[in-house]
């Protein structure tokens, strides 16, 4: 058994999902599926969430407080 998430009503990419998760269940496509689908597919992710985190550090404010030395 497995899940998958999908952005929006696409009847084609969620039936396209569901068949990979079949597939990968099954021992004689699970490893071509992985090296094929699933390992680009998280690289890609990967890659996105880097240059994410890239962009953001780009606009990273650091905060300090000064102590006025009044009681």
């Amino acid at each position: 058994m497995g899940y998958s998430y999908l952005r929006g009503r696409n009847k084609a990419q969620a039936e396209l999902a569901a068949v990979i998760d079949g597939l990968l269940q099954t021992q004689s496509h699970h490893e071509q599926l992985m090296r094929m689908v699933i390992e680009p597919l998280a690289a890609m992710k990967q890659e996105q969430q880097q240059l994410r985190a890239k962009e953001v550090a780009t606009s990273k404010v650091d905060f300090f407080t000064m102590v006025r030395g009044e009681d």
